[in-house]
């Protein structure tokens, strides 16, 4: 990582996110002010609990159907969600250009693949929603904003340029 964060690769990475993230928006998830795209939280308010997890149980058929759009497209299923996640944050939000925080396990260099413990880092990931080009062209656009984001994870978030609000 020392390399890394320094001279040409370093200027690589940076360069890469400038590009990805001037301009990124975080959705605004309070901006949304019609009946079919407004906003609740769920139930009265609760006191937080740590270390909660909301889950969701997909139907077979439904996960049959992810998997094969995602080899149809030559993808994976967490680029599948994560063009769900963006197609519903747009009709949440109606703002075409979101971006949303991942995190990545960063083992992507072979010493570090059997190492125990937590390696994971913050990626931003973009895409523009464009709805007349319809979902599979969202799918791409994910598809593309992941193996970028996986390209460059290895510069740590905190050294991203900050250009994004």
């Amino acid at each position: 990582q020392r390399t890394l964060l320094t001279g040409e690769p370093m200027r690589r990475h940076q360069e890469y996110w400038r590009r990805q993230l001037t301009g990124a928006r975080l959705p605004d998830l309070t901006a949304a002010d019609t009946p079919d795209t407004a906003w609740e939280p769920p139930g009265p308010a609760t006191e937080p609990t740590e270390g909660a997890v909301d889950t969701v149980d997909l139907p077979e058929r439904v996960v049959a159907g992810l998997q094969a759009l995602a080899r149809r497209e030559r993808t994976t299923m967490f680029t599948v969600l994560l063009a769900l996640l963006h197609a519903e944050l747009y009709r949440t939000t109606g703002q075409p250009d979101l971006s949303v925080a991942s995190m990545f396990a960063n083992r992507n260099r072979p010493e570090l693949r059997e190492t125990v413990g937590l390696l994971a880092g913050m990626v931003v990931l973009r895409a523009r929603v464009e709805p007349e080009h319809g979902f599979c062209e969202l799918l791409r656009r994910c598809h593309g904003a992941v193996l970028g984001a996986f390209t460059y994870s290895e510069l740590p978030f905190q050294l991203l340029p900050r250009t994004y609000t």
